[in-house]
């Protein structure tokens, strides 16, 4: 259970940010808006690859910035990045450090799609409580018996009141308006929902240049070039 993740305990600290100083309202064109990290947030994120029985190199990355990310939300929609297709169990968890079991721990078929995949906390009944932050990952399993083998990615997300972050600001508007201003207000995770949720739906090409933005300005883009 929750032992088994000790191990990458190093890659995160405790939550230590202020919420984002600017951004939120500013007026710039959207064509160069720019994610807002929190101030002072902390490393957080590791990902993970591994040879597969085709002899390809697999990597998984969770689509997270390279610090604790924010959410208002109770039940997040959480997202990562498979680069090639697995047979292999691909197991999700999320671990409060204040307790002894994980908050969850699924597994899912492995795809043999490429891109970025997504599970939802609502559809699992599971609730983030506001301000902890929690430890998710997502592992391909290689080995049962050897989960050491196991392609293993990781980030860190806590759940914000939203009166501390958004200023009066509406998240409202088109998809694309409540997309920048989620960014610009540092509310990663949801950002990247609103965004994804609606390139789903309609594959819209001009809302996937958009993300692929925001990727590449935390560190994924390697997630933009596949």
């Amino acid at each position: 259970m929750k032992t088994k993740y000790l191990i990458l305990t190093s890659f995160c600290a405790s939550a230590c940010f202020s919420m984002p100083a600017s951004a939120v309202g500013e007026n710039n064109a959207a064509e160069s808006f720019s994610y807002a990290q929190p101030i002072n947030a902390l490393p957080s994120r590791i990902g993970g690859s591994s040879r597969g029985a085709t002899g390809a190199e697999i990597q998984v990355l969770v689509i997270a910035p390279d610090h604790t990310g924010l959410t208002i939300r109770e039940q997040p929609t959480l997202y990562w990045y498979q680069s090639d297709p697995t047979d292999n169990d691909i197991e999700i968890t999320i671990v409060d450090d204040s307790q002894i079991e994980p908050v969850l721990e699924t597994r899912i078929k492995g795809s043999q799609t490429i891109g970025i995949h997504s599970l939802s906390l609502k559809k699992l009944n599971v609730k983030l409580k506001k301000d902890i932050e929690y430890r998710w990952f997502v592992a391909i399993i290689n080995d049962q018996g050897q989960r050491s083998t196991d392609v293993i990615t990781g980030g860190t997300i806590i759940r914000v009141d939203k009166s501390k972050i958004n200023n009066g600001v509406a998240f409202t508007g088109t998809i694309r308006d409540k997309f920048l201003a989620l960014a610009r207000a540092g509310v990663w995770y949801d950002a990247i929902d609103t965004i994804s949720a609606e390139i789903n739906k309609t594959g819209n090409v001009e809302l996937t240049k958009t993300r692929a933005k925001i990727l590449s300005q935390v560190g994924l883009g390697d997630v933009v070039k596949k």
